[in-house]
């Protein structure tokens, strides 16, 4: 019977401490979701200095600058997107979807984020068919 017991409060143990874990993960959607829309916006008025600043330090360093990332983003100008899809694992965050490009073109669209302290920074960003 004790044996029992003790089964049943790690069970609910276990079950308390996934549902909590579970709850921060959808805590986080929100404010990762937020940083891809500043992210988008930024690229689509064509604030570089912005866009730049939302990205995570190590693609900052990568980058080389605001110069270099204008380059990327001078012929990726979105003019409306939409994300379908969301989710964060393990300190890492996910944002699927589409956009709409001025120059006609409509891509797939994937931003991956992380928590740099508390803020959410874009780590990769994939435009694809």
């Amino acid at each position: 019977m004790k044996q029992l017991l003790r089964s049943r409060k790690i069970v609910v143990a276990l079950s308390m401490a996934l549902f909590l874990t579970a709850c921060s993960a959808i805590a986080e959607l929100s404010p990762m979701t937020d940083t891809g829309e500043a992210f988008m916006k930024a690229m689509k008025s064509k604030d570089n200095a912005a866009s730049y600043a939302l990205l995570a330090a190590p693609l900052q360093k990568e980058i080389g600058g605001v110069e270099g990332w204008a380059q990327f983003t001078d012929p990726r100008t979105p003019k409306d997107w939409t994300f379908t899809n969301k989710s964060v694992s393990n300190g890492d965050g996910k944002i699927e979807g589409s956009a709409n490009f001025v120059n006609g073109q409509h891509l797939d669209l994937i931003l991956t984020l992380v928590k740099e302290g508390s803020t959410w920074k874009v780590t990769g960003i994939h435009f694809g068919q």
